[in-house]
């Protein structure tokens, strides 16, 4: 179990400002658009830093970071983001993570509208790094519902996609669930050339437990499932 305390006060300026850096990312490369999207950081003693509502995350400035309680309550700062109760839902089911990001990356977001998984064992830093990848039925985002259907898929998942709605993607530091943020946007990518280019093939069975052992090893036995039930 991994649980980030931040301690001194630089610690969590360091981590405004860090957050702010990943929104620029996620804005310069397509990640979110207009003020989609929302960042949260785990600081500790039932706090997170969480973005804005109603702010673009290419320019959140230090200053815009909210800081909540673990029940959402602004305690400095202006507004949390509206689906704050969603991020608060998987810290309470994960206490591994440290950091989550909801987007709406283009191509991983059309196959969340679509209803469509990307498949299993056939792109293998995909199978270490991202799979298992659950589909969370759609519910109407902003209230406690939206909390409640992340909260059986975000056990055994750290890529979720909200069925008509976006991504979530989380780790146990902000820099990590970022890059799962590109990396999904990426294999969907790939996926829809490899339809152009003849069809993704599936690795024979002995190369799915390498992977699968790789996983594991990399990331827990949590993920020793191809798809969450």
């Amino acid at each position: 179990m991994v649980i980030l305390v931040i301690v001194t006060d630089e610690q969590i300026e360091q981590t405004r400002q860090f957050i702010c850096e990943i929104g620029w990312r996620m804005w310069t490369r397509g990640l979110c658009a207009g003020t989609d999207g929302n960042i949260s950081v785990r600081i500790g003693d039932g706090r997170f830093l969480c973005t804005p509502s109603n702010r673009s995350k290419g320019f959140v400035t230090p200053t815009m970071i909210v800081e909540i309680d673990s029940s959402g309550r602004a305690v400095a700062g202006g507004k949390p983001s509206s689906e704050i109760r969603m991020h608060l839902a998987i810290y309470e089911e994960r206490p591994d993570v440290n950091a989550i990001i909801h987007s709406h990356p283009p191509n991983a977001t059309a196959f969340a509208i679509a209803h469509r998984l990307p498949p299993n064992w056939v792109y293998a830093e995909a199978d270490v790094l991202l799979h298992p990848i659950a589909l969370v039925p759609y519910v109407t985002p902003g209230d406690d519902r939206l909390a409640n259907a992340v909260r059986p898929h975000a056990r055994k998942s750290d890529v979720l996609l909200l069925a008509n709605h976006g991504v979530v993607c989380v780790d146990s530091d902000l820099d990590q669930a970022y890059a799962k943020t590109e990396m999904i946007e990426s294999f969907v990518q790939i996926l829809l050339a490899a339809e152009k280019a003849g069809g993704a093939k599936q690795m024979v069975s002995s190369d799915q437990a390498e992977l699968l052992n790789l996983r594991k090893k990399l990331r827990g036995a949590r993920f020793d499932q191809p798809r969450p039930g």
